[in-house]
């Protein structure tokens, strides 16, 4: 009998979270039979789930977070979650409920951690089997924080989810914390095999730095802004940055107006693995707190050297010197030393790059994530029975 799963999607923007997700259902085995919500009925999540055939249903809801902002700003966040969002909430619990029902639902699968309706819906259908990913540290990670408080949160986390998956074990440790360790179990995210990909750098008189993610600085783009100054004052007027994502640069406005014509915004990039592959020397991830790192991976299977931050989920995907580079959080002049030390030192470069692309292919493909999936949602249902 085949296992019946209801994904939950927090957005239909492609980011790490949703191209996680895509990348799931389309390795799932014929044993599983998927179908994904959405909340809204436009985006490139719905572009892509219609060009694989996935079977989606729009509902809409809200997320159960909101940013962290001055005092006034909260409140009014408030406000509106509890007269208009918990009421469009509650409607959708109704709607998915009957989706359950009619479709025969086993397990419902919460992509993200910015959702809370998987507990809702695990409240009013204690039948199903609720999972919870959680994919981000959420206020450290991203400045965001519930709506209702973080005890409230952790309560429906314990009482209404069987089981809770880390895409790391940082993210594991922060939530080990508040809720029985028993029940979260880490499984790193995997990627497609389409990014792994041959080097067709040339050299080039230009050394390329990129930077993949949100634009904004939770992903330490003052700090990498602050790093490419710094290596300029010093003389090295060949090294260029490029931000591929999507943001602006007010909260550094004034370091990026001095280096502004060796930074490079790219925007939304669909084609990563040609980009890295053809015009990147390094790629570098400066994120405060990285819950897992998505493109770290990538950067490795397109065997490019990585610089890392050495908080949340990088140190466990690299290992200094030998598959990649670790530097001091928020400290754009190690970030700058270490960029040199790739700059200067090409075999070091290659070296690491060569190490770094056989690891990601042996520990971070999403054939292997999606194995250890399968194998969660076998053993909650024979738990369950």
């Amino acid at each position: 009998m085949k296992i019946k799963i209801l994904y939950l999607a927090h957005e239909t923007k492609l980011n790490g979270a949703t191209k996680s997700l895509l990348n799931i259902i389309d390795c799932l085995p014929d044993s599983v039979e998927a179908y994904v919500v959405v909340p809204k009925n436009e985006g490139p999540l719905i572009d892509d789930l219609k060009k694989n055939s996935i079977d989606y249903i729009y509902v809409k809801y809200y997320p159960c977070c909101f940013k962290w902002r001055s005092m006034k700003d909260n409140v009014v966040s408030y406000l509106k979650w509890f007269i208009y969002r918990k009421y469009v909430n509650t409607e959708a619990v109704k709607t998915i409920s009957r989706i359950i029902n009619d479709k025969s639902i086993q397990i419902v699968h919460t992509n993200s951690g910015v959702i809370d309706i998987g507990t809702k819906i695990k409240k009013q259908n204690p039948q199903v089997v609720h999972i919870w990913h959680l994919r981000e540290f959420l206020k450290e990670d991203q400045g965001l924080v519930p709506a209702y408080g973080w005890k409230r949160y952790y309560s429906n986390m314990t009482k209404y989810t069987d089981r809770i998956i880390a895409v790391s074990k940082a993210v594991a440790d922060k939530f080990s914390h508040c809720v029985p360790k028993n029940k979260i179990q880490v499984i790193y995210n995997g990627v497609s095999k389409e990014n792994i990909i041959e080097r067709n750098r040339t050299k080039e008189a230009e050394f390329n730095i990129l930077q993949t993610g949100a634009i904004n600085q939770y992903k330490g783009v003052g700090t990498s802004i602050c790093a490419v100054r710094y290596l300029i004052e010093q003389g090295y007027n060949n090294i260029h940055l490029y931000l591929a994502g999507e943001g602006n640069l007010d909260f550094c406005r004034v370091d990026y107006n001095a280096v502004q014509e060796n930074v490079h915004l790219l925007g939304y990039v669909r084609e990563m693995p040609q980009l890295r592959s053809s015009k990147m020397d390094v790629e570098i991830v400066c994120s405060k707190r990285e819950a897992f790192g998505r493109v770290t991976v990538e950067a490795m299977l397109a065997g490019l050297p990585v610089v890392g931050s050495n908080t949340g989920g990088t140190p466990e995907l690299i290992v200094d010197g030998e598959t990649g580079i670790i530097f001091k959080c928020d400290d754009y002049k190690d970030l700058a030393d270490k960029i040199l030390l790739i700059y200067k030192n090409p075999e070091l470069a290659y070296m690491i790059s060569t190490n770094a692309k056989k690891v990601a292919k042996d520990k971070f493909m999403i054939l292997r994530c999606v194995k250890e999936l399968v194998n969660l949602y076998n053993d909650v249902l024979q738990r369950k029975d």
